[in-house]
């Protein structure tokens, strides 16, 4: 399993949240294969399906005003809420890694889980879909979830796209200063995650490892000495800027680590369903200074895309190039 425990206030160099007055909630995320994690969002008394992701800000999901989405996906109604308001801007294109949404900005109530959860925020500004080009929207087979709840760092918010406050996000509205994800495997004999808000100090000081944050405006880490079954690999010299993000499905890499894989991968080739990958060696880093490795079984996956009786087994790493302050 993996666990996944972020927190804002002095230790990252911002201001507390202060205490969470919600308490503790958890959130069951349901396990698509290993590759996604879908939990219960509420939004006007409605329940979709939700991608928790710390790598955005907002709240986004698919509604009954896209008339060109895939008829199997469930969408939120305004028209079924008797707390939504409209807010007078008009639509807006916001483009992404993976595509690009045209939405409109309005306003609802919206509960972190199902309807009981104690997870309420009133009057949260959130975006309605009207038209979209995300692949995984775009067939019955990919994203299985019809919301984004956007849970980064709250000084990562552009001002431009703020309704009001410009830190108006679901975390500074509830409060939350700490909060957990666990991601297991389902190999691990534990089928689904759970996300964890309102966490106390004393929940997160004992069987975690606690590395710093590069800045106080965003959940990106230090990453160094990458070593492919002990051998250094040439890239994050002297060091890369590690983004945590629950939204991704993948590992992605520099280059040289990503070829390094490859090269190994033809050495030694895995069995199609990922059964045997024995001859893999770790992945192995250094994440804030405590030294992370990843068995084969953690970062090689079944696909299945074209059905069981094709299935390969394929790293799920892609390689990046991107700059930062703190490197690649």
């Amino acid at each position: 399993a993996f666990w996944q425990a972020l927190e804002s206030g002095e230790r990252s160099g911002v201001t507390s949240y202060g205490a969470s007055g919600i308490g503790l909630v958890s959130v069951r995320l349901k396990n698509i294969v290993n590759m996604q994690y879908h939990g219960d969002i509420t939004i006007g008394g409605q329940s979709l399906r939700a991608l928790y992701d710390t790598g955005s800000f907002d709240v986004i999901t698919l509604s009954s005003l896209c008339k060109t989405c895939h008829v199997d996906r469930v969408r939120y109604d305004s028209g079924k809420s008797e707390s939504f308001k409209e807010s007078g801007r008009g639509p807006m294109v916001m483009r992404f890694g993976s595509g690009a949404i045209k939405a409109e900005q309005d306003v609802e109530d919206i509960r972190l889980g199902d309807a009981s959860s104690a997870a309420r925020v009133s009057g949260m500004p959130f975006w309605q879909v009207i038209e979209h080009t995300m692949p995984f929207w775009e067939t019955q087979t990919g994203g299985q979830f019809s919301a984004i709840v956007g849970l980064c760092h709250p000084a990562e918010v552009p001002l431009s796209l703020a309704l009001g406050n410009a830190r108006d996000t679901v975390l500074e509205r509830l409060k939350i200063h700490r909060f957990a994800f666990c991601l297991p495997s389902s190999g691990a004999g534990v089928e689904d995650g759970w996300l964890t808000v309102g966490l106390p100090a004393s929940a997160v000081s004992s069987g975690f490892v606690s590395v710093p944050l590069l800045s106080g405006r965003s959940w990106a880490v230090e990453l160094t000495a990458p070593r492919l079954g002990g051998e250094a690999l040439g890239a994050c010299a002297p060091t890369c800027a590690a983004l945590v993000d629950s939204g991704s499905s993948l590992l992605l890499v520099p280059q040289a680590v990503m070829t390094a894989l490859e090269n190994a991968i033809a050495r030694s080739p895995p069995s199609d369903d990922c059964s045997d990958v024995s001859g893999l060696p770790p992945l192995e880093f250094e994440l804030g200074g405590a030294k992370i490795s990843l068995p084969p079984e953690a970062y090689m996956v079944e696909d299945t895309s074209f059905g069981v009786m094709l299935s390969s087994c394929k790293p799920a790493v892609a390689a990046v190039q991107r700059s930062s302050s703190a490197g690649p």
